[in-house]
């Protein structure tokens, strides 16, 4: 099985790219063992029916695939968050943005929770 590591700018291991033709049982298998190590936060990108189990089980499921196009019913409606296209690194920019809203709403709710005193 063939697997490739992801690392930051610091270095650090970012992500772990798995690349084998797995059935979808072994899919949710690998994800359920990925996942005991509770510091770890488990993504699963998929765009098929296949890839519904999965999505569902992994930390966050990322469908892929436009429409009508790659992508299927099943795997978007079971997704976390859905790439309405097919270009991988659309994945880099919604964790940048899911990143900015989180430091927006948490700079809010220091506000909020600061000035209510």
């Amino acid at each position: 099985m063939q697997h490739q590591h992801i690392c930051d700018k610091d270095g650090n291991n970012f992500a772990t790219l798995w690349k084998k033709r797995f059935l979808p049982e072994e899919k949710v298998q690998k994800v359920e063992e990925l996942k005991q190590d509770k510091t770890k936060v488990i993504a699963f990108v998929g765009d098929g029916i296949n890839d519904a189990p999965v999505l569902a089980s992994s930390n966050v499921g990322i469908a892929m695939g436009a429409m009508g196009a790659m992508g299927s019913d099943s795997a978007r409606k079971t997704a976390s968050v859905v790439i309405q296209t097919n270009q991988s690194s659309k994945i880099a920019t919604a964790i940048k943005i899911g990143k900015a809203t989180k430091n927006i709403i948490l700079a809010c709710y220091c506000l909020v929770c600061h000035t209510s005193h």
